[in-house]
């Protein structure tokens, strides 16, 4: 297969539009993993995104908010810098160790001592560039995070209470408003078919007037 021929050919087209992602291609993958690294991943699991630095970006407004601190470890690829503060968010540095060797390793006690309460993200690079570290099962085990019970405890009941609190207010509505308790997540679906508005006029109404908006 002559690529030089493939892509002049793709050019010579009139529209360079966006490229459609196939399916094939992220079974390609999975199969690559399989048969290289011993590791099963889903087609369906597989996001695409067009290049390194818009992942870095995607993960950052998924993950954070503005203000909030985002871990990195240096020497690093520069756009994991930018892409924070591009972001309004706060960079924290958790440089690498070098040995005697010139080997670069975490450093587990410097990371602990930088997470706070508003550190939401590690920006994680494996292979590690510039560096060439592949790290290692242990030292990947050791990064995990395993303490989140305390955290995992305290949000559910916060949004116990939420979810008690707007039931208690729903009340004097429920001519108009119903729900049903959440199994599970923080988000609530409102039936307000009782209300007797539209989607546009609904909108507007919980925007403006509601202020939910």
């Amino acid at each position: 297969m002559n690529m030089r021929l493939i892509t002049i050919e793709r050019l010579n087209h009139p529209i360079l539009g966006y490229e459609a992602f196939p399916y094939k291609a992220k079974e390609a993958q999975c199969q690559w993993m399989q048969e290289n690294y011993d590791v099963d991943i889903e087609p369906q699991t597989i996001l695409y995104l067009h290049s390194v630095i818009a992942s870095l970006n995607v993960a950052i407004k998924a993950f954070t908010d503005i203000g909030d601190e985002v871990l990195v470890q240096p020497p690093v690829y520069p756009p994991f810098y930018s892409s924070i503060a591009n972001n309004n968010r706060i960079m924290v540095s958790n440089p690498l160790k070098m040995d005697q060797d010139g080997k670069y390793s975490f450093d587990f006690d410097d990371l602990e001592s930088k997470i706070t309460p508003k550190t939401k993200l590690l920006l994680f690079c494996s292979p590690h560039n510039p560096v060439g570290r592949v790290w290692e099962k242990e030292e990947l085990e050791r990064l995990a995070y395993s303490k989140g019970k305390p955290y995992r405890d305290g949000l559910l009941v916060h949004l116990n209470k939420n979810i008690t609190k707007l039931d208690t207010m729903l009340i004097k509505y429920s001519n108009l408003i119903t729900f049903k308790k959440p199994q599970a997540s923080y988000l609530i679906w409102l039936d307000c078919r009782n209300m007797g508005m539209n989607n546009k006029k609904l909108k507007e109404f919980f925007i403006h007037k509601a202020k939910l908006g």
